[in-house]
């Protein structure tokens, strides 16, 4: 079994703190997370090639903030996200039946900030951790799919992919992959709860 993290173990809550800022910077609804998650230097670190202060340096620049106002976007930005214990608890039951994965684009750092802030620890919650960054590759690149696969010595029909994207979810398909499209968290617990029977 292989998962996401972020909108899938990792998810916002509440986007009251980011509505806050874009309120103060005159930005339209939802377009913080579109600067934050787009802007050039975070496909970059999503690949490994810059860091993740890299990242807020350009938001910074684009924003025209002070450095004291980014310290506070920073952990406003972030400040509603959870992880999804429930989620988490089915992942340790299917173990040692199934061998369990992650796969997520993330940001230069990602691992040792999962592991501080949430306790998602390879060999641990998971068997490994597999993030773009560290691979130079991200989803739905098939490379990244295959890359991982080979990592795992798994054919693709033995792989169930868990997901929140549409584009990553048809690429894993694609390859002969099986695929949970998460949207629906309880479903999800549901599904894999019944696996573990």
């Amino acid at each position: 079994v292989i998962i996401d993290v972020g909108g899938v173990l990792v998810r916002t809550s509440s986007r009251s703190s980011r509505q806050k800022w874009e309120r103060y910077l005159k930005l339209a609804a939802g377009k913080l997370d579109e600067i934050v998650f787009g802007c050039p230097a975070a496909t970059l670190s999503t690949l490994g090639k810059v860091t993740q202060g890299a990242v807020w340096a350009n938001v910074q620049s684009i924003l025209n903030i002070t450095d004291n106002q980014l310290v506070d976007l920073i952990s406003d930005f972030w400040r509603y996200d959870f992880v999804d214990m429930q989620l988490v608890s089915v992942l340790l039951a299917l173990r040692p039946k199934y061998s369990t994965y992650i796969l997520s684009n993330a940001w230069e750092g990602t691992r040792s900030i999962l592991s501080q802030k949430y306790n998602i620890v390879e060999g641990k919650t998971v068997d490994r951790l597999f993030f773009s960054y560290e691979l130079g590759l991200a989803k739905p690149d098939p490379n990244i799919f295959k890359t991982v696969s080979r990592m795992i010595n798994l054919e693709f029909d033995k792989i169930m992919f868990i997901d929140d994207f549409d584009e990553n979810i048809k690429a894993a398909n694609d390859l002969g992959m099986k695929t949970i499209h998460f949207k629906d968290p309880e479903l999800v617990v549901s599904i894999l709860k019944g696996m573990i029977c």
